[in-house]
């Protein structure tokens, strides 16, 4: 015969009872009202920050354009005032910064050679529609603009314009130096 083997018992796992929780009708009315309202000022805060980032953006982007105004400002060949070159060359920027790059090394690169070859024979209009403008008028222009008009510093603001607009300086040594009959 034949006996029954017994089988080790298995523990049998007891789920764990759920802890109840009660509120009060008037204290779950409670917590929703806070949470409208903290939904309510979560918004007012997102859109503040969204106001935030707009405004940060356009302060960016605006202070781009004056550092490549200043930029364009050194390419005094181009017929083309530094506002609008700056304009287009911030717009190629934004759209393909490599290309912009690329044409911003191109444009510096030819303003350099025709500076320096002087193909262009009125060295007094640097810009189109800009007005005839000489080394000594640029000077002073620099003097009132960037030093308030201060007499003392007269050398700082020839050698601003030295550095501005280096044809005009170089047509001011030629004339001061050229040799009279």
């Amino acid at each position: 015969m034949t006996t029954p083997t017994s089988t080790p018992a298995t523990p049998v796992t007891v789920a764990p009872q759920p802890e109840t929780f009660v509120i009060s009708k008037e204290d779950f009315e409670a917590l929703k009202v806070k949470a409208t309202k903290a939904e309510t000022e979560l918004a007012a805060v997102r859109q503040q920050a969204d106001t935030f980032a707009t405004q940060l953006r356009e302060t960016q982007r605006a202070r781009r354009r004056d550092q490549l105004v200043e930029h364009c400002r050194e390419f005094v060949a181009v017929p083309i005032q530094a506002l609008e070159l700056a304009e287009k060359f911030q717009a190629l920027e934004e759209k393909d910064s490599e290309l912009f790059a690329y044409f911003d090394a191109l444009v510096g690169t030819l303003d350099k050679a025709l500076t320096q070859a002087e193909l262009f024979g009125q060295k007094a209009t640097p810009r189109a529609g800009a007005q005839a403008e000489t080394y000594e008028a640029l000077a002073a222009k620099l003097l009132a603009d960037k030093f308030d008009g201060d007499s003392a510093k007269w050398s700082e603001a020839y050698d601003l314009a030295r550095k501005q607009r280096p044809d005009l300086f170089n047509l001011y040594n030629e004339t001061a130096y050229a040799v009279k009959d």
